[in-house]
């Protein structure tokens, strides 16, 4: 699994981005408190070389498309 991800939103009809996400990951087995916030255009998620257990949710209020590099 890698351990960084670029990832870009690009709405369908040229809107703002609006939406939010979750990342969830545990330092080894032990949960770690979740981590949220509001999506933009350009991103980037960090799993962590310790986390075993790693989760990421985006739930968008409008139409988007996601490119993951």
């Amino acid at each position: 699994m890698p351990a960084c991800w670029d990832i870009r939103f690009k709405a369908k009809d040229g809107e703002k981005i609006e939406g939010s996400y979750i990342e969830k990951r545990w330092w080894w087995i032990f949960p770690q408190k979740p981590i949220t916030g509001e999506l933009t255009e350009q991103m980037q998620f960090e799993r962590y070389w310790i986390n075993a257990i790693y989760s990421l949710k985006v739930c968008p209020k409008i139409d988007v498309v996601a490119e993951i590099d």
